[in-house]
């Protein structure tokens, strides 16, 4: 049986290579589960940046609170973060079936959920790119958005995973994170809906990384 995963409240400055270096060896063997909470947009990316930095990451988002992801002009909503290592290989992915997003600042999260969700019911695997720490909250927060939906619909469990991260242009100040939505009918998100108790990620200062991506 799944122990209870260790949760962690992200808190301050969080540097994504840091954050990569402290859940590594939390997430170094299949079924490692853990639970990150982020409320601010350089947070959440961190969170995707550092995911990057271990082997076999899948996720779960569940966030923002009901009634409050409609407003778009507030900063982006608590967010958990449920990672857990994968036990086997990655579905084989139809590349006719994949739909494409692109996801910016002004993109609103709702909307964005709604068309997660509508094109994965379709059987379509989706495919999300952000830039800069808003949009990647904007995107992550329609993530749970469709998640949201997707539950009151019993349509599944929303699996994300980060695919990869590239530089739009040379000296450029942000990266573009891509990642890569699915709906399985396996539950690994064991995420709380409202607080509880936490560890402040900020002090930690471990020793070991991962390079090696999803």
């Amino acid at each position: 049986m799944q122990a209870t995963p260790h949760r962690y409240e992200l808190r301050g400055e969080i540097d994504p290579a840091d954050l990569g270096k402290f859940i590594s060896p939390l997430l170094a063997s299949p079924g490692d589960h853990i639970v990150l909470m982020a409320s601010r947009a350089r947070h959440i990316a961190a969170v995707l940046e550092a995911s990057l930095r271990c082997k076999k990451v899948e996720m779960v988002f569940t966030g923002p609170p009901e009634g409050t992801e409609t407003d778009d002009s507030k900063r982006p909503e608590t967010v958990w973060a449920s990672l857990r290592v994968r036990g086997g290989d990655k579905p084989v992915v139809d590349p006719t079936r994949v739909t494409k997003l692109r996801v910016s600042a002004e993109t609103a999260s709702p909307n964005l959920g709604e068309k997660i969700i509508h094109q994965l019911e379709g059987g379509d695997v989706v495919r999300l790119e952000a830039m800069g720490p808003v949009a990647l909250a904007r995107m992550v927060n329609g993530i749970a958005v469709a998640a949201r939906r997707g539950a009151e619909r019993n349509s599944g469990t929303l699996i994300s995973r980060a695919r990869g991260m590239r530089q739009k242009a040379q000296g450029g100040q942000f990266w573009a994170i891509e990642m890569e939505v699915s709906l399985s009918n396996t539950d690994i998100s064991e995420v709380p809906q409202e607080g509880g108790p936490v560890v402040e990620a900020e002090a930690a200062k471990p020793e070991i990384v991962s390079s090696e991506s999803n």
